[in-house]
C-alpha cells in the first residue's frame, strides 16, 4: 500500500481516540504514558459511584444459549 493508510483504517483510529477521550473526560478512564505507549485503566471506583450496580450487572451477564 506503500505507506498510504485505508480509509476505513483511519476511521477506526479516529474513533478509538474519541472513544477515550470521551471516557477520559467521564472520568471513567485514566490514562497514562509510558515512553510510546499509552495505557488505559477504568477507574473502578470512580466509575461504581457513578453508576452503582452495573459492575455487577455487566460481570454477571451471560450471553443467551441459542
Amino acid at each position: 500500500m506503500n505507506g498510504v493508510v485505508p480509509p476505513r483504517q483511519r476511521r477506526s483510529f479516529q474513533l478509538d481516540r474519541r472513544c477515550y477521550k470521551g471516557g477520559r473526560e467521564a472520568g471513567v478512564i485514566r490514562q497514562r504514558q509510558y515512553g510510546l505507549e499509552r495505557r488505559s485503566h477504568v477507574r473502578l471506583a470512580d466509575l461504581n459511584a457513578r453508576f452503582p450496580g452495573l459492575l455487577d450487572l455487566v460481570a454477571a451477564w451471560s450471553p443467551e444459549a441459542p
